[in-house]
């Protein structure tokens, strides 16, 4: 019960997370034509959705708060473990497959959503070209090479005698050619890019002729806020 109290305070957001509870929501009531969901209501799969109230009878251990909706989720899993169910506990929430861990309720990942960051296109990558041609980059902010680029792919030019003359570019699909970053010195509310990708993310943020763009990296990377920005 404390999910759909949860749903309930999320659905008026106007961002993701809100449009998400009310499909939810929208769902879970479609579900009540076919049953009660305090009973469970089978589903395609095979499986059912089942809403279960808060427990009372179950006494989490000292060091647990319970006015908190994580340890009531929890108290609930664990109420159903000590009736002798099968139990397993499914989260994204690192800290709660921990707690789930410390009261012996099997816990996994919540893994359909995960991804091979190594499968995904970078967006980018270095080339190795001889210095006239880095040379001949600057003067004529174009260059263009025989190799096959994706549309708005980013480069790096670097020298391949090893010297550390280099330059950024985009490949243009109109132009046939690699351009010049045209906010490369960019700096939107005074946010300054501290590596190349970020200064990649600025660029293809900034462009007014690329109307989706997709940011992928570590916690921390920056993502959210260039993307604010």
């Amino acid at each position: 019960m404390t999910v759909v109290e949860e749903l309930d305070s999320f659905k008026k957001s106007n961002d993701e997370r809100g449009r998400s509870a009310r499909l939810i929501s929208r769902k879970l009531d479609a579900l009540r034509s076919k049953g009660k969901l305090s009973d469970g209501v089978a589903i395609k799969n095979g499986g059912s959705i089942k809403i279960e109230l808060n427990r009372h009878d179950v006494t989490l251990p000292i060091g647990f708060v319970e006015q908190k909706s994580d340890n009531q989720i929890l108290s609930v899993a664990l109420g159903l473990k000590q009736k002798g169910e099968k139990v397993i506990f499914i989260t994204k929430d690192i800290n709660l497959r921990i707690k789930s861990e410390i009261l012996n309720i099997e816990t996994q990942d919540y893994e359909k959503s995960k991804i091979k960051i190594d499968e995904l296109c970078t967006g980018w990558r270095e080339i190795s070209v001889p210095s006239a041609k880095i040379d001949q980059f600057y003067k004529d902010e174009k260059l263009i090479l025989k190799q096959d680029f994706y549309p708005n792919e980013f480069v790096v030019l670097k020298d391949d005698a090893g010297s550390s003359k280099s330059a950024l570019a985009k490949y243009s699909r109109r132009k046939k050619a690699l351009t010049s970053i045209f906010h490369q010195n960019s700096m939107p509310w005074g946010l300054k890019p501290l590596n190349i990708e970020q200064k990649f993310a600025i660029e293809v943020l900034l462009c007014n002729d690329v109307n989706l763009v997709t940011l992928v990296g570590l916690p921390g990377a920056g993502k959210t806020l260039l993307a604010l920005a």
